[in-house]
């Protein structure tokens, strides 16, 4: 089965997410730079994230696809637990980063989880039976 277009507006958008990211770590690390930050965690984070796309848009992976969206969800829950939110809407062009950011990470999850994708995902399975007959 071909690649859905939703999939493959998945992977466009991931990579606008990871490159944004990238971005606005770096004005992070320079805006509170007295918090010591480095940039060490953000690509870390980038490259499990990049990891993770891979797995879910090139190997079907759905347990990648649930760990993505979790680990989006997680992230909202935590920013707002530990406050996290006071340093971000402190300077207006970081808060608006993060918006649109997060705006676009929602918008590709939920292409995870449109029909098409559904059945693409699930034709890895059929695809693999087939292939052992």
């Amino acid at each position: 089965m071909e690649m859905p277009n939703s999939i493959k507006m998945f992977e466009k958008l991931i990579i606008a997410v990871l490159v944004l990211g990238l971005l606005h770590g770096y004005i992070m690390m320079e805006a509170f730079a007295f918090l010591g930050q480095d940039m060490t965690g953000t690509l870390i984070n980038t490259a499990v994230a990049a990891a993770l796309a891979y797995l879910t848009s090139r190997k079907k992976s759905v347990v990648c696809k649930w760990i993505i969206t979790g680990l989006f969800v997680l992230n909202l829950i935590v920013l707002v637990a530990i406050e996290g939110y006071v340093y971000i809407f402190a300077n207006p062009v970081i808060a608006l980063m993060w918006v649109v950011i997060n705006l676009i990470h929602a918008y590709a999850i939920y292409l995870l989880f449109k029909s098409d994708s559904n059945a693409w995902f699930a034709s890895k399975n059929v695809n693999q039976a087939t292939d052992t007959l």
